[in-house]
């Protein structure tokens, strides 16, 4: 495996967030965009549990309101959430790089339906309907999605060119 210094980490941070945060805001049908994957909350636990040394709170609380500004969110939001489930992963970020992917993916389905739950709590102070069951099919599909993800981060964005 490579050596990347903290700028190439950086760049490489803020091009995955970027891949995220187009696919999030892609228009897609209203019978398909409830059950969108989520997509920044899984860069984000990747880069909380895979290199915990580069990737911290202020970078999940800005990518948190990054995310608010372009969905027209209350801001604070999806910031509260990202914060809390990147302080789990920090926590465990090396028993969850020796788990297994299944063992993986369940621990990434209860943080992503913790993160869901923090928005329908603050949707439901802020009196705004929410949709459970949706929420929760896009947690399990993105949970579902996670080797991929390892996949895509492993093999493009984390592959640094050999020199000849």
């Amino acid at each position: 495996m490579y050596q990347f210094s903290s700028r190439e980490i950086n760049l490489r941070i803020i091009l995955s967030v970027l891949i995220a945060l187009l696919f999030t805001t892609i228009p897609l049908v209203d019978a398909v965009n409830f059950y969108r994957p989520l997509f920044i909350p899984l860069i984000v636990l990747y880069w909380a549990i895979f290199h915990p040394i580069n990737f911290g709170f202020g970078k999940s609380l800005l990518i948190g309101i990054s995310l608010e500004v372009l969905q027209s969110l209350l801001i604070g939001q999806a910031s509260i959430g990202l914060v809390c489930i990147v302080f789990f992963a920090l926590n465990n970020s090396r028993r969850l790089q020796l788990a297994a992917v299944p063992q993986q993916m369940l621990t990434v389905l209860f943080l992503l339906l913790f993160f869901q739950f923090t928005q329908v709590w603050i949707e439901n102070i802020l009196d705004r309907p929410s949709d459970y069951y949706a929420r929760g099919i896009a947690a399990l599909i993105s949970a579902i999605l996670w080797p991929g993800i390892i996949y895509f981060m492993r093999g493009l964005i984390l592959r640094k060119k050999k020199s000849t």
